[in-house]
Formats: C-alpha cells, sequence, structure tokens
C-alpha cells in the first residue's frame, strides 16, 4: 500500500474513532437530559391529576390497578392503589431522530475532513518530490559543472608547457572568465529551480534573443544564424530558460565557426532546434548537461533530442 493511503486510512480510522467516542457521549448527555424533562413533566401532571378532579393525563403516562406488560412501558412509581406506567417510545424516537440527524452533520464532516487532510497530504508528497528532484537535479548540474571546470584545468596545463606568453596568458584569463561564468549561472540555476511550475505564455524568440546576451566572449568570432518564427509555447519559464541555458552553452562551448538557432511550429508541437559545428580541439563533456536538460524537459511535459552527423551537432526540443 502506498505511503499516502497508508496515513489517510490512519487518519481516517483515528478521527472515526473520535467521533464515535464523541457519539456515544453526546447520546447519553441527551438521554439524560430528555429523561429529565420527562421526569419532571410527570411529576406535574400526576399533582395536577391528584388536585383537579377529571383531569386528563398525557398519553404517554399509564395508570393502572395492576402491573402492566408492554414493550415500551417502563414502571415509575405506585400512588394509592394505583400503578404508574411511562411510554418511552416517544423517547425513544426522539433519541433516534437526534442520532440520525448527528449521524448526517458527521458524515459530511468526516468527507469534508478527509477531503482537506487528503489535499494537505498531496501538496506534502509534492513538495517533498519536487525536494527530492531538485536535489538529483542539483547533483547533476555540480557534477556538469565540476566536469567543466576540470576539462578547463586541462586546457591550463596546456597553456602552462607553452611558456608564459601573453597570448598563454589571455587564454588563461578567457579560462578563468569562463569558470567564474559557470560558478555564477550555478547559482541562478539553484535560485530558480524549486518553482510551483506555474505555466505562462513564452515567446521564444524575445527569450533567446535576451539569453544570448550573456554569451558575448564565448560568441566572439562565431556566426550566429537566426531563423526564429514568432511562436509562444504556454509552460513554467523558469524550466524554460534553464533547458535553453543548456542548450547555448554546450553550442557555445563547443563550437568552432556557427550556431544556429531555428524555431518553428508543426501542427499542435512548437520545434526549437539550436545546432552548431564541432570544434575538433575541444574537449567533450561528460553529457551530464544534456540529462539534466532532458530531466527538465520531461519535468514540464517537453522532449529533448540530440542528434550528431558529419561534424555538426543538433538539440531539440518539441513542446
Amino acid at each position: 500500500m502506498r505511503f499516502e493511503y497508508r496515513i489517510l486510512f490512519g487518519f481516517l480510522f483515528a478521527l472515526l474513532l473520535g467521533i464515535s467516542i464523541l457519539n456515544f457521549v453526546a447520546i447519553r448527555m441527551h438521554k439524560a437530559e430528555l429523561l429529565s424533562i420527562l421526569y419532571r413533566d410527570v411529576h406535574l401532571h400526576l399533582e395536577l391529576s391528584e388536585k383537579v378532579k377529571g383531569y386528563k393525563l398525557p398519553d404517554y403516562i399509564k395508570t393502572s390497578n395492576r402491573p402492566l406488560k408492554a414493550k415500551d412501558l417502563v414502571f415509575y412509581r405506585i400512588i394509592g392503589d394505583k400503578f404508574v406506567f411511562l411510554d418511552f417510545s416517544r423517547l425513544r424516537e426522539r433519541l433516534r431522530a437526534f442520532a440520525l440527524n448527528l449521524f448526517l452533520w458527521e458524515i459530511f464532516l468526516i468527507l469534508l475532513l478527509s477531503f482537506l487532510f487528503y489535499r494537505l497530504l498531496w501538496h506534502h508528497l509534492q513538495e517533498r518530490e519536487r525536494n527530492r528532484e531538485f536535489l538529483e537535479l542539483m547533483l547533476l548540474v555540480l557534477s556538469h559543472r565540476f566536469g567543466n571546470f576540470l576539462a578547463t584545468q586541462r586546457v591550463n596545463l596546456e597553456i602552462l608547457k607553452e611558456g608564459m606568453n601573453p597570448s598563454a596568458l589571455g587564454r588563461l584569463q578567457k579560462a578563468y572568465n569562463y569558470i567564474e561564468e559557470e560558478f555564477r549561472r550555478t547559482l541562478e540555476l539553484i535560485r530558480r529551480f524549486p518553482t510551483k511550475g506555474e505555466k505562462g505564455e513564452v515567446r521564444l524568440d524575445s527569450l533567446i534573443q535576451r539569453m544570448l546576451k550573456s554569451f558575448g566572449e564565448e560568441l566572439e568570432g562565431k556566426e550566429v544564424k537566426f531563423d526564429l518564427k514568432e511562436v509562444k509555447v504556454r509552460i513554467p519559464g523558469n524550466d524554460l530558460e534553464m533547458v535553453l541555458q543548456l542548450f547555448l552553452e554546450n553550442a557555445t562551448r563547443y563550437s568552432k565557426n556557427f550556431v544556429r538557432i531555428s524555431s518553428r511550429r508543426e501542427g499542435q508541437r512548437v520545434i526549437l532546434e539550436v545546432e552548431n559545428d564541432l570544434a575538433p580541439d575541444v574537449p567533450r563533456g561528460s553529457g551530464l548537461g544534456l540529462e539534466l536538460a532532458r530531466r527538465l524537459a520531461e519535468r514540464m511535459g517537453a522532449k529533448v533530442e540530440v542528434h550528431e552527423d558529419q561534424g555538426r551537432f543538433r538539440q531539440v526540443i518539441s513542446f
């Protein structure tokens, strides 16, 4: 049995047990109150019957010269030579009506509390699942960034072997800037990830144009080609930005001469492609960035595909 169902059934059992005890106490107290009122009224009626000649007693008070036997008759007292009995059928009817009314209200209360408790439990479990997913993805992010850091340090070692010339120092400065930018993006990714997943309309061409501004140094000397249609997607904006961030990082890092970005609509689906040529002297990554992009795409109901052919690398996401 699933964890949430065990908690829900445990809550229902405790609720039913508590309400049953309250019902027992409430019915006993109501019965005692009805009996107190009944005995007071009977005492008044009997006093009137002794003082007023021909006074007619209510139907629930029976008098007889001998003991009576009936299902709902209860002996009350003896007055003179007469036995007084009380008919409790009306009392039992009132108790049954009270219990039925109490039962119907409590059924409504149980259903309402069960629904509210289940919604609260479901929200808690969803939050826990989001946190678990967040931790898994952060492990991928950190592994991905650490791998990039190691690759950069490997390049730095090669630079040091060449000797301390101005060109080598420039490349070291560029590598440092790259590591610093990676760190900043990682912090931004962690800050944005725990989102409730609210969907909104996102215009792809505007979003990509804005995001490309942070890749100015990586795109220096490379041709950027655009074929962006004015298409909008209804999707959690933060998740989409993280996927595009990973796409653009791959394209700018591993490209040699160009990066091409295109979008189009195919029926009900929107297709976005990021394509680049491959620089032969750039070490390949571990693939964790693409795995992270796939996870994020699944999170928002999209699909990521990767194709490599004849020195070209193409990343595709379809919504």
